[in-house]
């Protein structure tokens, strides 16, 4: 301990060794940050390139684990397989309805083109390629139908719209393959849902009155076929009987039940058929 002018002042002897063990700790962990750092893996279904000060170099990394300079080169990674995703948007049909249109849709980004993609449009390569294009092909489409028949054609509108995707992909040469579409939901306002139901209504009432009618219609022309078949056979008896009138007492005889009439006629006779007269 010294006197100085003032207070006395402790002395403590330094400890070399703790100092030194932090040091070298504090190196070693920068060590490993920076061996760690030079590895990077890829899964199938990637692709990576890697920037060196934030320029793009010119080759495409696989799957597997390969090696960058640590704090200057970075890894931008790729997915390059098919991926599903939805997409909502807002439009107008032909006759000037609102329509919410949801779809789903798959697609893949080409992997011999992420090094051009990335230069070109940066990470953010889907809101400037596919969502842009996406919104103006669904826009169109849907603007050529009117709602009540699109509801019904949604297959064929998803058709429309997967076939204007492709051809932009490839009239643009932008590097993203659409591989399937889907119509997944389609909702106007509720007033035109309304409206649209009360047409389905009126519609099926209508063919159900249509369908009576047409029963109708064929009953009575089967009343007619039946009263000409009746006429017809009329007709023929009556040919018949002016040609033979002894027809009249052989139908009779075959009607006749073997019974007598419980009624007689006023004078106590039996009325009795003339049996001869039919058999000769």
């Amino acid at each position: 301990m010294k006197w100085n002018k003032w207070h006395f002042v402790a002395e403590t002897p330094h400890d070399d060794t703790s100092i030194n063990f932090l040091i070298y700790g504090a190196y070693a962990v920068i060590g490993l940050v920076l061996l760690f750092g030079m590895f990077f893996t890829l899964s199938e279904g990637q692709k990576a390139l890697v920037t060196t000060f934030g320029r793009a170099s010119d080759h495409i990394y696989g799957a597997g684990i390969h090696v960058k300079l640590p704090i200057i080169q970075h890894v931008k990674r790729f997915d390059v397989k098919t991926i599903r995703a939805d997409y909502k948007t807002q439009t107008y049909t032909k006759d000037i309805q609102t329509a919410t249109i949801i779809v789903s849709y798959s697609y893949n980004l080409i992997a011999n083109d992420i090094v051009q993609t990335y230069r070109e449009y940066g990470n953010d390569w889907q809101e400037r390629i596919l969502y842009p294009n996406l919104e103006q092909a669904v826009k169109a489409e849907v603007g050529m139908w009117n709602a009540d028949t699109m509801v019904a054609n949604r297959d064929k509108v998803a058709e429309n719209i997967l076939k204007s995707l492709q051809d932009r992909m490839l009239s643009h040469n932008y590097p993203v393959a659409i591989t399937n579409f889907q119509m997944i939901n389609i909702d106007y306002s509720q007033q035109f849902e309304q409206a649209i139901e009360k047409k389905v209504i009126a519609e099926q009432a209508a063919l159900e009155e249509a369908n009576k009618t047409k029963q109708v219609e064929q009953q009575a022309k089967q009343q007619v076929v039946s009263a000409k078949a009746e006429a017809e056979s009329m007709r023929i008896r009556a040919n018949a009987l002016a040609q033979n009138p002894k027809l009249v007492s052989y139908e009779a005889v075959q009607k006749w039940d073997g019974h007598l009439p419980q009624i007689m006629a006023g004078n106590g006779s039996t009325p009795i058929l003339d049996l001869r007269s039919i058999t000769q």
